[in-house]
């Protein structure tokens, strides 16, 4: 793996496919950021996506000052239960 820049990443590099990188870079032109093997997608293995498969992808909204308004009314429920 090789960093430039503090920005772009280049993995699964091979000494030929370095040297490769270098070349281009000196040239302006580059590889693509990310993996150099066509077989990986981002991070994931060569076995693909293991975890996390069966995710419900759906948007999981809240309303955070509803949010805020219940928990201050349950506070304030909490505090007149204790005077009690």
């Amino acid at each position: 793996m090789m960093q430039v820049n503090n920005e772009w990443f280049y993995e699964d590099l091979t000494p030929e496919n370095t040297a490769l990188l270098l070349d281009k870079m000196r040239e302006g032109t580059g590889f693509t950021p990310g993996p150099q093997i066509p077989e990986r997608k981002n991070a994931e293995g060569p076995q693909g996506r293991t975890t996390l498969t069966n995710v419900d992808h759906k948007v999981h909204d809240r309303d955070f000052a509803q949010a805020k308004a219940d928990w201050i009314k349950a506070k304030e429920a909490a505090a007149a239960q204790a005077k009690k």
